[in-house]
């Protein structure tokens, strides 16, 4: 029976310091961090020139007081910009004629009656890349609305009006092979008008281009985020209980 309860003891000795042996739990490390990669992105600032070459007006003929439309050519605009990636905001002016005719002088001659609508204002847009040639654009606009009607004949009386008006911008821009080039069509509705209540708009078929002043190419960034630097000493495990680190 000796022999039996010293075998015993000898086997249980043993698997305890087996236990002793068996690797600590993982802890948090007091020098690694994690590092995270964000998406890259570059960055612009610049100038924007623009050529609104076809316009479309909606706007009350004060000669009879009905609703009217004309379509026209010519105009000129500009603006800044800032784009992040693909991205862009930016703050244009704008200035668009109804002229027959989109270049070269026109003579009207000195008889009857003639009138011209004449628009401009400035407005600020969110661009948003849809894919990598189309964006959508919104904002909103301040404009003045220009009716001017000239008239020869003794018997009308010319009139000359303005009125300003509050509004959005809506609007479509197409990339072409130049980066810097768009083609934009824009709409942009009245929305509080300072004079008469009527519907107004202009719609305006543009040129622009965008002209980089300062650029910060793509770039990665990393973000480290610190682990808890605590460290926490493991203990020791074995069969008859868990035991303090030995010091």
């Amino acid at each position: 029976m000796k022999l039996i309860f010293l075998c015993s003891t000898l086997v249980l000795l043993s698997i305890d310091a087996l236990a002793q042996r068996t690797p600590p739990d993982p802890v948090p490390s007091a020098i690694s961090d994690t590092i995270k990669l964000l998406p890259p992105h570059s960055k612009d600032v610049g100038l924007i020139v623009s050529y609104p070459y076809l316009n479309s007006f909606a706007y009350r003929n004060f000669l009879n007081g009905e609703a009217a439309s004309r379509t026209g050519f010519v105009g000129i605009g500009g603006g800044l910009y800032f784009r992040k990636n693909d991205r862009k905001l930016s703050l244009n002016i704008f200035y668009v004629l109804s002229s027959p005719f989109p270049m070269g002088p026109i003579d009207y001659g000195k008889t009857g009656i003639r009138y011209d609508i004449r628009n401009w204002g400035m407005d600020a847009m969110i661009h948003y890349p849809v894919n990598s040639w189309l964006r959508v654009v919104g904002g909103i606009n301040k404009m003045n609305l220009n009716y001017n009607l000239i008239s020869y004949d003794s018997t009308i009386q010319s009139i000359d009006r303005t009125d300003a008006s509050f509004g959005l911008t809506t609007g479509i821009e197409l990339k072409f092979f130049i980066k810097e080039l768009n083609l934009g069509l824009f709409y942009r509705p009245a929305i509080i008008s300072s004079g008469e209540k009527f519907y107004r708009h202009v719609i305006s078929l543009d040129a622009r281009f965008d002209i980089p002043v300062w650029h910060r190419p793509k770039v990665k960034k990393v973000r480290i985020l610190p682990v808890n630097k605590r460290r926490i000493a493991p203990t020791r495990k074995s069969l008859f209980g868990i035991y303090p680190p030995r010091n």
